[in-house]
This record gives C-alpha cells, structure tokens and sequence, in this order.
C-alpha cells in the first residue's frame, strides 16, 4: 500500500471527487399549523421541553408526567399557549419518547432549547405504557438470533456478552501463560 500525504491538495481532491449531488432521502411533509384550532378552556399537561431542532424538526423530550402517541396536539405553555403542532414521530423508549413535530424551518427560528412544552388533554392520544411493556412487542429482524422487548433489555444482554467475552478473553491469556 503506497503512503498517502495528508495535503491541503489531496484533501480537495478527494472532495472534488465525492458525489454532491442531492440525497434521495424522504422528507417528511410539514404542518401547516394555520389550520389548527387551540380550543377554548383547555387543559394543557407539561409534557417536556424541547431539546433541539433542526432542519425544522422539533424535538421535545417527555418529562415522564404522561406518554403522548402520535397526532396529540402540542403547545408551548407560555401565557398565552402558543401552538407547536400534531406529533409527527415518536422516538425511543416507550415510557420516555422523544416526540418530533415536523415545522417549515423559517417557522422554527424562535425555538430553542429548554422552552416548556404541554399537550392538550382533549385533543391527546394516551399510550397505555403499561400494556405496552407487558407485551412482547419487537424491532429484531425476522430470524434473528436474539429478540428483546425493549432496548434496555437488549443492552443489558448485550453488555453481559460483552463481559462473557472479555472474561473468556482473559482465561485464555492466562492459560497460554501457564504453559
């Protein structure tokens, strides 16, 4: 294998050669917010604030109080409300999701991390986390080797092949040692 200098050229050169072109990726439709009515005396929950956005996706983290499904309607809890939108995607563990609401990225330039966010009760898709977890409910591919429930779960079992391993690892060190 020949040297490769690392130069100000051959960097420019591998990305001149890199395809730039657009990424066939799906991009998810945005709300049109407009459309929503806030109803008058509702109840709105906390339900986590937002811990980023970005390209208009607006992600809110569950503070645990209650777990959200998809399309319950989100707002900010300042005085007066102001609306987020419809829960686009759920991401992560079932008793404490990431929610996504999908924005126009212009619409999203005054939201920033830590602002409070809550559901509206009247307009909310409760997830029965309890029935959930009893279930056993998987993302492994069909065949696959070992099938978990939830992640935790395949962390844990992942981390004691881990340690299985290293021990095994270690015992046979020792055992070409002795001879």
């Amino acid at each position: 294998m020949a040297d490769f200098e690392i130069t100000k050229e051959n960097i420019d050169a591998l990305i001149e050669g890199c395809d730039t072109g657009p990424l066939d990726a799906e991009v998810h439709p945005v709300q049109d917010i407009s459309t929503i009515v806030l109803p008058e005396n509702c109840t709105i929950i906390p339900i986590g604030k937002v811990t980023g956005v970005v390209d208009g996706a607006v992600m809110v983290q569950n503070n645990g109080t209650v777990i959200a499904d998809l399309e319950s309607l989100l707002v900010f809890t300042q005085d007066p409300p102001r609306m987020l939108g419809r829960v686009d995607d759920v991401i992560g563990l079932v008793d404490h999701p990431l929610y996504v609401v999908y924005r126009e990225a212009a619409e999203v330039a005054d939201i920033t991390p830590g602002m409070e966010v809550g559901v509206i009760t009247e307009d909310m898709r409760q997830v029965p986390v309890n029935v959930l977890k009893q279930q056993q409910l998987t993302d492994a591919e069909p065949g696959a080797e070992d099938e978990f429930s939830d992640d935790e779960e395949e962390q844990r079992h992942r981390r004691q092949k881990r340690e299985k391993k290293k021990a095994g690892a270690r015992a046979g060190y020792r055992d070409e040692a002795d001879k």
